[in-house]
């Protein structure tokens, strides 16, 4: 069942302790062939006849000019920042795949076969010059796991790390999820925060990061908290606009979801939950206020000129595989 879409749990028992909707096809992006009734499919028999003992390479790099690489799996993220660690120029280009110029090739060459992605062929290598992230993370174990497996360079922090006196000279951005509050800190590490937030970036995930992000006054939204004990598979609506969600599946996961209203002026919507009930499968019952359909059509991704907010949660528990690149994306743009 976990390539299905899974079922809406909702009406069967009034609160659930743990994740009760999941779904590899529409969270990893993994090619499902649906079977109703009958035989299979003539390409799925066919595959299915076939005796596999090891998967297909399916890494590649154009043999000629620039190099494109979609940014759209954890893998493709992490043979990035290889890139940008080997002080390779690679730019941003305004659908948000990387541009990699063709000096690059053998090193593109051998993270192909390192981490099996594709290095298109591309018309220029023209874009947005992007450098390498180091990123302060007050975020869960499961998130932390994500970030690294992209390769990034994480420093862990929390309002205690930040009260004893943390580097800032050591990160270009912030990300928090979890564990920093900014009310709680001590007078000289609020400054430093502030200071730090002042010239660099900053993502936010859920209740937490809308706090910090609301506190700090670098994005106008009102923040909606949903049921707290709701999670599950959820469809959504990209605003196919480039950046943090070009691509990204129509479908993401929640658990404790939010969505933004009252945005201001020059904040942008990447991501929007689906109109009506957006639920696929999982737990999240019809409270008042706090509903699936109150959720419906409002923000749940949202961007300004130096932070990203997500009322969904594309690293849960380091497992939504195609949900990671959106949180990668938006590392990059506000770094």
């Amino acid at each position: 069942m976990l390539l299905a879409d899974g079922r809406d749990i909702s009406d069967k028992v009034s609160t659930m302790y743990d994740i009760s909707g999941w779904s590899l096809g529409r969270l990893w992006g993994a090619s499902v062939v649906r079977v109703r009734a009958g035989d299979l499919p003539a390409a799925a028999a066919a595959a299915a006849a076939r005796l596999v003992r090891a998967a297909a390479p399916a890494g590649y790099v154009a043999p000629h000019g620039d190099l494109r690489l979609r940014l759209d799996t954890p893998q493709a993220v992490a043979a990035l920042n290889s890139l940008l660690r080997q002080g390779v120029a690679v730019r941003r280009r305004a659908d948000g795949s990387a541009a990699v110029p063709s000096s690059a090739r053998s090193r593109a060459t051998a993270l192909a076969r390192r981490y099996d992605v594709v290095f298109e062929a591309a018309p220029d290598a023209r874009g947005t010059l992007l450098h390498r992230v180091r990123v302060a993370a007050a975020v869960t174990p499961g998130e932390l796991f994500a970030l690294r497996e992209m390769d990034f360079d994480v420093v862990p922090v929390s309002t205690a790390v930040l009260d004893a006196g943390f580097d800032w000279s050591a990160a270009d951005v912030l990300f928090v999820s979890a564990g920093l509050d900014r009310a709680r800190l001590n007078p000289a590490a609020r400054a430093a925060l502030d200071a730090f937030l002042g010239s660099h970036g900053l993502v936010g995930r859920g209740a937490s990061g809308a706090a910090l992000t609301s506190a700090t006054g670098l994005l106008a939204a009102v923040p909606v908290e949903g049921d707290a004990d709701a999670n599950g598979v959820v469809r959504v609506v990209n605003s196919g606009n480039g950046g943090i969600t070009s691509g990204a599946p129509a479908h993401s996961f929640v658990y404790a979801p939010v969505w933004f209203t009252g945005l201001g002026p020059h904040v942008r919507v990447e991501q929007a939950y689906a109109p009506g009930d957006p639920l696929v499968s999982g737990h999240w019952r019809p409270t008042a206020g706090g509903g699936p359909r109150a959720a419906g059509g409002h923000a749940c991704v949202i961007s300004g000129p130096h932070a990203v907010l997500f009322g969904t949660e594309p690293l849960f528990r380091d497992h939504p595989k195609g949900e990671f690149p959106q949180v990668a994306r938006a590392l990059l743009t506000v770094s």
